[in-house]
């Protein structure tokens, strides 16, 4: 007879072990089956208005007290039907983004103004450069994906004319999120 551990020990290794898509697959499955996963999963994913901004999540609870008097806040779930009472949580967007500029993965409750280092200009040709000197003359265009890499120094940022290779990035603000869907709160 297995117990309880035994059984969680064999499928935390299928787990890892699986192909990701078939964990995708079993997560979207197990979250249609059961409130109380769906609950967890949201409660990990998904970002609440008061994590991002607790004056607007309060602004929207007097609206929805206004409108729906004696309505129950966030009854727990049970494996059964949710009760006609119970509400849920109003999740505004996905926990994390990855960064249109700086390529970093993100929290998004914890945008803040200073979270993301970037350069905020483009990189150009620094004719200047000892690099060109030294090269000569480069058949055909010089500013390319394959010259930018392999002579970074010949390239600078127009916002602060540091070399592209630079890696100390000049300013600073809020991650700005990939996906247009996204949500594009700051705290």
């Amino acid at each position: 007879m297995s117990t309880r551990e035994h059984i969680l020990e064999l499928v935390n290794d299928a787990i890892e072990s699986s192909p990701h898509e078939h964990i995708y697959d079993l997560l979207h499955f197990i979250c249609g089956k059961s409130y109380i996963v769906l609950d967890a999963v949201a409660e990990i994913l998904l970002v609440t208005m008061s994590e991002i901004d607790p004056f607007e999540d309060a602004v929207q609870k007097l609206e929805k007290e206004r409108k729906y008097p004696g309505m129950v806040e966030d009854e727990p779930a049970t494996e059964s039907e949710p009760s006609s009472k119970r509400t849920w949580k109003i999740y505004v967007c996905k926990r994390w983004e990855t960064c249109e500029v700086c390529d970093e993965e993100y929290d998004v409750s914890a945008n803040t103004s200073g979270s993301c280092y970037r350069h905020s200009g483009e990189i150009e040709v620094d004719e200047h450069a000892a690099t060109w000197d030294h090269l000569g003359r480069i058949a055909g265009p010089i500013d390319t994906p394959e010259n930018r890499k392999k002579y970074c120094d010949g390239f600078r940022w127009t916002c602060c004319y540091q070399p592209s290779d630079d890696s100390d990035r000049c300013e600073n603000g809020t991650y700005a999120p990939r996906d247009a869907l996204s949500c594009d709160y700051t705290c």
